[in-house]
């Protein structure tokens, strides 16, 4: 059985990272914006960890997105 909140989880991690990529911010960047530790930065964005709103809210403000920009984006990367 197909389960929505890891396909979810799957798609805004790999969300995370595209807009890390598109932004040329590396992964000690996006640590150091969003106060989320190295390690939690990694499980977040390869997937390893769901993500909560805390998260989300961090992440993006580093980012420069809102948080509902990724999530949306993540649900059309979930359609295609």
């Amino acid at each position: 059985m197909d389960d929505y909140g890891q396909r979810f989880n799957e798609a805004v991690a790999a969300q995370l990272r595209a807009e890390r990529a598109a932004k040329g911010m590396t992964i000690d960047q996006l640590v150091a914006v969003s106060g989320i530790s190295k390690s939690q930065v990694l499980r977040l964005v390869h997937g390893k960890r769901d993500i909560d709103m805390r998260d989300i809210a961090s992440l993006t403000q580093a980012l420069g997105l809102d948080p509902v920009t990724l999530i949306s984006r993540a649900q059309a990367r979930m359609a295609d």
